[in-house]
């Protein structure tokens, strides 16, 4: 099961987040990063790991380690397919 984590760049760093690799090197080092999707322009990186507690120490290590010299923002988002299937089960109650 995928694991997904949000990471919010700052607007003005952009530059420094355009390479797709320093992302997946710096967040391996909480576990097994799956994939890296970078948007530049929302200045927003999902990280994917392979399970659950790669994504929880990333997220609690946001708090105390830099990256670029700035801390990130760290929150947990389920799969596109389980927030679609979420909002169908809703809609039917």
């Amino acid at each position: 099961e995928e694991v997904h984590d949000v990471h919010e760049l700052d607007h003005q760093e952009r530059g420094p987040f355009d390479h797709r690799e320093e992302l997946k090197d710096f967040f391996t080092q909480f576990g097994n990063v799956n994939n890296v999707k970078l948007h530049t322009d929302a200045s927003m990186a999902f990280v994917s790991f392979t399970d659950r507690e790669s994504a929880r120490a990333a997220k609690q290590a946001a708090t105390e380690i830099l990256f670029k010299g700035r801390h990130l923002f760290v929150n947990f988002v389920e799969p596109k397919e389980t927030r679609r299937l979420h909002f169908e089960e809703k809609i039917d109650k």
